[in-house]
């Protein structure tokens, strides 16, 4: 879930600022600058925050934050006179930790004169519903190489024969492609599976949206999707499962896959 605190006309914003932060002299403002909310089932909330540099001069800007449940990017930027910065904030609770977690961000500027907080109040999540079945991606890179791995897990009574289907769609300067697998597998009760794996090969400024679909007779059960590069996975911050580095994996791809590759240039 994307939750945007963001201000479309910054002109008007920025006015209204100068006029209301004359008297006490404040030049850097965060918007919103309190946070309360109750974390969604899967432990990842994601909020946009934005900075007003309200001062006539040129500001470097880092940020202080626990990294142990909340992530920023960017964490350090510039800012120019008047103007703002928006940032993206992702708050999440690694499994089996307390959700209750209560602190601040703090912006403060190179000279560290200047800074602005925002308080964070998280409270514990809903009662989560167990799914039947679990599918995810993980994705590692290394030596401009994308390693993609798909996995999906049974949590019914029943062994169960699933079909699946794995795609990446690639934009960039080298071009456009559609790289997709398809297969069926099957997972015994309470036991999970690769579904497939492949190794990508790519360039700097390439960007992938990868996703997964898991169906049983037809009907979509199971569903994950991630980007390269990482700023644009912000959802899926260090502690939950996010890349194969991270989380190390024995099971054996089993899936019977079928590949097909469609590209342009």
């Amino acid at each position: 879930m994307l939750r945007k605190f963001s201000l479309i006309f910054l002109g008007p914003v920025i006015s209204f600022l100068l006029a209301t932060q004359v008297g006490s002299a404040k030049s850097l403002v965060v918007t919103p600058s309190s946070l309360s909310f109750t974390i969604p089932p899967e432990g990842v909330d994601t909020y946009y925050l934005e900075l007003f540099n309200l001062d006539s001069s040129f500001f470097s800007v880092k940020s202080d934050f626990d990294s142990g449940w909340m992530f920023l990017f960017p964490s350090e930027f510039k800012i120019s006179p008047g103007e703002a910065k928006r940032i993206l904030a992702v708050f999440f609770i690694p499994e089996g930790e307390d959700p209750q977690r209560e602190g601040e961000i703090v912006f403060r500027t190179g000279d560290k004169n200047k800074q602005a907080k925002v308080k964070v109040t998280i409270s514990a999540p809903m009662a989560k519903e167990e799914k039947a079945y679990k599918a995810w991606i993980e994705v590692e890179y290394k030596d401009s190489y994308l390693k993609i791995r798909a996995f999906c897990f049974n949590n019914t009574s029943k062994d169960e024969t699933l079909r699946y289907k794995l795609e990446a769609k690639k934009s960039g300067e080298s071009g456009t492609a559609n790289i997709s697998q398809a297969g069926s597998v099957h997972i015994p009760s309470q036991e999970k599976r690769c579904l497939s794996q492949s190794v990508l090969s790519i360039s700097p400024k390439d960007h992938y949206q990868i996703t997964l679909e898991v169906h049983k007779d037809g009907k979509l059960v199971a569903e994950d999707s991630v980007f390269y590069p990482w700023v644009l996975e912000v959802h899926r911050p260090p502690g939950i499962t996010f890349l194969s580095s991270a989380v190390k994996t024995a099971w054996s791809c089993e899936a019977k896959t079928s590949f097909t590759l469609s590209s342009s240039v």
